[in-house]
């Protein structure tokens, strides 16, 4: 039953995504990660953007870390883990980046439709989330902390064509990983 209407309450959830996914691979009759690496190349020359790695890529991966400052085996995770699973190198994420800033990509500029918004500015795109910056108008941002070695960060300032990619081979705080991008953009 639901405890609350549709469209006024945030709250993260991947269903969505997987949802997506489905209906993705049903209209190109395709798995999803064929799809998706398929598109990357072809769109925004990002050849080393995919779900799974090689032994010898995971061999070259930077080890992470859990809670407790242990190595982390690499999981090369397969299907839906909080999301879909995709591994990339920092060129490529600039790339990424680089794409979303531009917005010359149809289907980048769609990502950052928005979807959903609150009065305090926070608001939802496809894939991503947004708010108002005091100065630098609308950014969009997605993080995250799975507890597999690793948390991330990508945000972006469409305005002033500024963004930061922030990985950290530890999963002790996203908020600090927050923290890392905030002092920079200031500095």
């Amino acid at each position: 039953k639901p405890d609350t209407l549709p469209g006024t309450k945030f709250q993260y959830n991947s269903s969505a995504m997987e949802l997506l996914i489905l209906q993705l691979e049903k209209v190109y009759h395709e798995p999803y990660e064929k799809i998706i690496t398929s598109y990357l190349r072809a769109h925004l020359n990002m050849y080393d953007t995919k779900p799974f790695l090689t032994p010898e890529e995971i061999n070259r991966a930077v080890q992470g870390y859990d809670n407790n400052s242990k190595p982390q085996q690499f999981l090369n995770l397969k299907g839906f883990y909080l999301g879909p699973t995709m591994n990339s190198t920092i060129n490529d994420m600039v790339k990424y980046l680089q794409a979303n800033l531009s917005e010359k990509d149809e289907a980048i500029r769609l990502t950052h439709q928005i979807t959903y918004r609150k009065k305090n500015g926070f608001g939802l795109g496809l894939g991503w989330m947004t708010d108002d910056s005091d100065n630098d108008g609308r950014y969009f941002y997605h993080d995250g902390n799975t507890k597999i070695g690793y948390n991330t960060l990508c945000t972006f300032y469409p305005t002033e064509h500024l963004g930061f990619i922030i990985i950290v081979n530890d999963t002790i705080s996203q908020d600090k990983v927050g923290d890392v991008e905030n002092n920079i953009k200031k500095a």
